[in-house]
């Protein structure tokens, strides 16, 4: 483990087998990452999910989301509050591991969607005090 994309994969992964889900690694075509609360199982594509998409299938599987159609749907508060607490959580890892306060490096790094983007940049935002204050979402 080399990188810090590396490193917050890997916290992620240890968080999902701590809630007694087990991750599986499959090719999926349709969807890069999806989760089965009712299995405790969480199924992602290695190749192609992102740091956000892993995160936020996390913060599903811990907070009992169940989805209302098997189709993705953004106004299912479920997604919203993934959203928000997988953007949290990645900060503070990223943060954690003294990434870069550069938000363009923290949202290609970490494939955050950018409507995020005012949100990390003034998350990632250099202040005087000695430590950078999380900005809570949600």
């Amino acid at each position: 483990m080399d990188t810090i994309e590396e490193w917050i994969i890997e916290d992620i992964l240890k968080s999902i087998k701590q809630i007694g889900f087990s991750v599986e690694q499959v090719p999926l075509s349709s969807t890069h990452a999806l989760t089965d609360c009712k299995a405790s199982v969480i199924m992602y594509n290695p190749d192609s999910t992102t740091i956000f998409e892993l995160a936020e299938e996390y913060e599903h599987a811990k907070n009992q989301h169940h989805r209302q159609w098997t189709e993705y749907d953004v106004r299912n508060k479920d997604e919203a509050e993934s959203h928000h607490l997988a953007l949290d959580y990645i900060l503070d890892r990223w943060q954690a591991y003294e990434g870069s306060n550069n938000w363009l490096t923290f949202m290609t790094v970490t494939g955050t969607p950018n409507d995020y983007e005012d949100d990390v940049a003034e998350a990632l935002k250099p202040n005087t005090s000695e430590s950078n204050q999380m900005i809570k979402f949600g």
